[in-house]
């Protein structure tokens, strides 16, 4: 039985999620109007052309900002758990933060990060 409860919680998780889109789709809404598909932004009609080109510098910093911000996550979970971790816990914490730091200034020597 215990080696069958992943394959149960997968088809059970199926099941859920497709009879939720069905129940959307049979009790949502639905709409005939001829701007549906047009774009609004903040309730006004947009004036420019949405494709425009930007920056990849734009989207480095986007992805660092996740990353650096997960790391956050795992330095609060370690201050919580701090007096069962002892002094092993403490220096891995120290190198955790040294390699952030390394990864940091790395990023600023290359420029990336101005």
């Amino acid at each position: 039985m215990q080696n069958y409860c992943f394959f149960y919680f997968i088809i059970i998780s199926i099941i859920l999620c497709c009879s939720i889109l069905l129940i959307s789709f049979i009790l949502g809404g639905k709409s005939y109007s001829h701007y549906k598909n047009f774009p609004f932004e903040c309730g006004m009609p947009s004036l420019y052309n949405s494709r425009f080109q930007m920056s990849i510098q734009y989207y480095v910093i986007a992805i660092l900002f996740v990353i650096f911000d997960t790391d956050i996550l795992y330095l609060y979970t370690w201050s919580i758990s701090i007096h069962e971790c002892e002094w092993f816990g403490f220096l891995e914490a120290i190198f955790f933060i040294l390699f952030l730091l390394i990864t940091l200034l790395f990023l600023v020597k290359m420029k990336i990060i101005k």
